[in-house]
Parts: C-alpha cells; sequence; structure tokens
C-alpha cells in the first residue's frame, strides 16, 4: 500500500524548468559634441526666365478606329409637332328657293380642301322674280353674280387670280305699248396679283397688282397696273410705287354755260 501511494505522488509532481538569461551590456561613449555644417550659397544672382519664349505648341495624333459592335439600332424618327386642330371645311353647298311671283332663288358655293400650295372656289347667286299687275303690265327683275378665285403658292412668290361677274337687270312691259322699258348694269372684272413671301426688310419685296374691268359691255373700260417695291437701305427705309391706269370707252359730258 505504501508502495503505490509513491508510485501516484511521482506520478503528479510538476517539473519546473528555469531559463538562463544573460545579461546585456551597454556601452556609453562619453564626449560626443553635436554639430550643424555651415551652409554654402550656390549662385550670387537670381536669374529669371520669360516663359512666353517658351514654345507651348502641343501636337495631337488622331487614331482612326471603328468600333464593332453585335447589336444594331434603329433610326430615331424626328419629333412631330401637331397644333390645334383646324375647323372641318364644308367643300360645297347648294341652296335652291322660291316664293309667290314667280321668284326663284339659288345659291352654290365650291372650294377646294386645304392644301399646302393651292386652292381655288366657286361662287354663284341668282334671284328673279316676275310681277303682273291688273293692267297686265308686267315688271321683271333678274339678279346674278358669279366670283371665281385660285391661289398658288411657290418657293418665292404667291400668285391670285379673280374674276367677278354681276349682271342687274329690270324690265317693264306695257299693256298698250308695244315698247318696253328695260334697264341693265352688267360689270365684269378680272385680276391677278403677285407678291413676295420675303419677311426681312434688308430683301427686295414687291407687290403687283393688274386688273381689266368691264370686258363685256366695252364702255367704261379701265386697264390698272399697280407695282409696289419696298427695302430697308443702311437703316432707311425706300419705298417706290408705280402705277399706270388706261380709261378706255368712257363717255364725254359736255356742258354749255
Amino acid at each position: 500500500m505504501k508502495k503505490i501511494n509513491t508510485f501516484v505522488l511521482m506520478c503528479f509532481v510538476s517539473v519546473l524548468m528555469a531559463q538562463d538569461i544573460n545579461p546585456t551590456k551597454v556601452t556609453v561613449i562619453e564626449g560626443f559634441k553635436p554639430q550643424i555644417p555651415e551652409s554654402e550659397k550656390i549662385k550670387e544672382t537670381t536669374q529669371f526666365s520669360d516663359t512666353t519664349k517658351i514654345d507651348k505648341t502641343q501636337k495631337y495624333s488622331f487614331v482612326e478606329k471603328t468600333l464593332n459592335t453585335d447589336y444594331e439600332i434603329s433610326p430615331l424618327n424626328s419629333a412631330k409637332v401637331s397644333g390645334e386642330k383646324l375647323s372641318d371645311l364644308y367643300r360645297s353647298t347648294i341652296l335652291f328657293g322660291g316664293g309667290t311671283h314667280f321668284t326663284s332663288i339659288s345659291n352654290i358655293t365650291y372650294n377646294s380642301l386645304r392644301e399646302d400650295d393651292y386652292s381655288y372656289g366657286l361662287a354663284f347667286n341668282h334671284f328673279a322674280n316676275r310681277y303682273s299687275d291688273k293692267n297686265s303690265e308686267k315688271l321683271k327683275k333678274s339678279l346674278n353674280q358669279v366670283h371665281l378665285f385660285g391661289k398658288k403658292i411657290e418657293e418665292k412668290n404667291i400668285y391670285l387670280v379673280n374674276l367677278d361677274y354681276d349682271r342687274n337687270s329690270v324690265e317693264n312691259e306695257y299693256r298698250l305699248l308695244p315698247e318696253s322699258d328695260k334697264n341693265r348694269f352688267s360689270y365684269s372684272k378680272i385680276g391677278v396679283t403677285v407678291f413676295s413671301r420675303q419677311l426681312s426688310e434688308y430683301k427686295l419685296k414687291h407687290r403687283t397688282h393688274f386688273f381689266v374691268s368691264d370686258l363685256n359691255e366695252l364702255s367704261e373700260n379701265q386697264i390698272h397696273l399697280n407695282t409696289a417695291l419696298s427695302k430697308n437701305i443702311k437703316g432707311y427705309p425706300v419705298q417706290l410705287e408705280i402705277e399706270f391706269d388706261n380709261f378706255i370707252n368712257y363717255e364725254k359730258i359736255f356742258t354749255t354755260l
């Protein structure tokens, strides 16, 4: 039993081992004196250089290189700007009417639809009636009017053409007389107008108007031509107007005092 206890005690004994450290030797040097070395000047004078005389040109070289991609894109479409919707146009209208005393009325109009560079139209008016009294005297009256127009828009000028016709007649037939009184007025006119589309005051602008009137009756005919030119020259507006009138077949009335 005593031997067993001695063996167990020997198993639980810790072994302690000490490290042997050698002493460090420090040597102190006596007589050290710190010193700063003397400075020396490099140059006696200061030098300046003019940087404006230095060539500052820079040269660039371009490298042409094509980048290949493995995808494709469609081109962009231009934007469309739309304003307010224009009112609808009635291309043509027809009106017929009638009444007592053999009255007839008609009105016809025709217009082309909206186009970018031209338009045209027609207007026709008619009125007529007849009347008979108790003495069998007849009175007739009629009115006919025609108006034609056309418009053409070119790059530099705009052209207008007009044709007007107006006829008004009155006739009175008597029962006891073979003759009758007639009074008729007829008038026609055709004209052309040309004016430039120039908007700048410093460019030459013009407006020309020409017409011939009363072709059908060959009386009191008129030939008219008018041209107006305008331009701003060195800040001063300059205008020139030329007009020509020729009156043909006008009746001359002489009075004696």
